[in-house]
């Protein structure tokens, strides 16, 4: 009598299941799900956003120094939502004007706000990549290790699915510490 096939996991051990959440750790190059919104990490007067483009100004000298200086600086450690499917969740952890750019407290703060913006979205699925290590220096596993205490303070209720975008790597940090 043959033996009894079981289905195995495609996931190589990249996933978790975490307070209600799927948590999967896994490089850029491998979205393991739709997403409704993907973060990234920002500073506060918006110039690390992928994507920005040189253009030709369509305004006058005068109507960009107006606007340059009406200018307000974001607040370190708040999220800012732009576009939709997928939404663009721009993770306020850096300010260019301090050095070191970005602190625990900032990236904490920004894990918080993005939770709490998921929420106010409905979002279901999300990506991200380890706050504070895109720009920063901020280790996986410490990343990882402040997501958790966020996810504990501010359970989603919403929210099913996080893809956390890193190097194979640096994806068994991060799981390990949800394990």
């Amino acid at each position: 009598m043959p033996a009894r096939l079981q289905l195995v996991s495609d996931e190589y051990g990249r996933a978790l299941v975490f307070q209600d959440l799927r948590i999967v750790a896994s490089p850029e190059s491998e979205p393991p799900f739709a997403l409704d919104a993907l973060a990234f990490e920002e500073d506060t007067h918006l110039l690390m956003s992928p994507g920005a483009e040189l253009a030709p100004p369509r305004e006058s000298f005068d109507e960009l120094v107006t606007d340059m200086a009406a200018f307000q600086p974001l607040e370190q450690g708040s999220v800012v939502a732009r576009g939709l499917a997928p939404v663009r969740l721009l993770a306020i952890v850096h300010d260019i004007e301090q050095s070191p750019t970005w602190s625990e407290a900032s990236v904490r703060n920004a894990m918080l706000a993005l939770l709490e913006k998921c929420e106010a979205l409905n979002l279901a699925a999300v990506g991200l990549p380890v706050l504070g290590g895109v720009h920063g220096t901020l280790a996986a596993a410490r990343f990882a290790g402040l997501f958790r205490i966020a996810l504990e303070q501010y359970p989603p209720k919403r929210l099913r699915r996080i893809w956390i975008r890193a190097s194979d790597r640096d994806a068994v940090q991060v799981l390990d510490e949800f394990r």
